[in-house]
């Protein structure tokens, strides 16, 4: 419960109690931005206050000068352009999760990673939705480039196409292995009707039908991962991995 409640600290203070002026200042001032050091103090408060332990405030103060230290490492690289925005957001949300972690589990005692979470069950889901992101995207992309068309939609959002896809697979999965076949059905019906509508309105049959089979491929991957991902849970026992 440790790290929820670190985890609860770090949310409010970075997304609740981070004015818009203030992200603004460290992005123009960086270190020498008082707002800079308001944000962590912030934040170390969070953080002793939340784990509700006195004994806690050096770990609060040491994750404070972590979260700056992350905090400033995101806007060097933010400047330099190494990374999207979308990707350095990510990349600093994850740093900051782990840090909060590595720290709940040294202060309790406990180790980093356990070897029980290691299970055949969790590499199962693993696999399964590894599987239904990128790898599947370029599947896809490979087995119906034959048709692609040669005019494409210009003002269509950038991977926008790609991420609807995995996101759709994902849920599949879920839905799949939950045995909510009517998820799928109403996800494919959302789908039509919002994308086939504007493909109909383009009067672009070829479109169309790529869209189509690019869509029908993707639903039936997922179904068949989520099928698969079944049949493994339910005969780990007998499966030697």
């Amino acid at each position: 419960m440790l790290f929820i409640s670190l985890l609860v600290a770090h949310w409010l203070a970075d997304f609740f109690l981070q004015p818009a002026s203030w992200v603004k200042a460290k992005e123009d001032r960086g270190w020498a931005a008082p707002q800079f050091y308001a944000h962590l103090l912030v934040h170390v408060l969070l953080l002793w206050l939340l784990s509700r332990r006195l004994d806690f405030w050096p770990w609060a103060l040491g994750l404070g000068l972590v979260h700056g230290g992350i905090d400033w490492g995101k806007e060097t690289v933010r400047q330099h352009g190494h990374l999207p925005a979308g990707g350095l957001f990510l990349a600093d949300q994850l740093l900051h999760l782990a840090s909060l972690w590595m720290a709940a589990r040294w202060y309790l005692h406990q180790p980093w990673l356990e070897a029980s979470w290691v299970q055949p069950s969790v590499i199962v889901w693993m696999a399964a939705m590894l599987f239904l992101t990128l790898p599947c995207s370029v599947w896809i992309r490979v087995w119906i480039a034959r048709w692609t068309p040669q005019v494409r939609d210009k003002a269509s959002l950038l991977h926008a196409g790609q991420w609807i896809g995995m996101l759709e697979r994902m849920l599949i999965l879920w839905f799949v292995v939950l045995g909510q076949w009517q998820g799928v059905g109403f996800l494919f019906a959302a789908k039509s009707i919002f994308r086939f509508g504007d493909l109909k309105e383009a009067h672009d049959r070829q479109l169309t039908e790529y869209v189509m089979v690019g869509t029908l491929l993707s639903f039936t991957l997922a179904i068949a991962t989520g099928l698969l991902t079944n049949y493994l849970l339910a005969h780990l026992h007998t499966i030697a991995f």
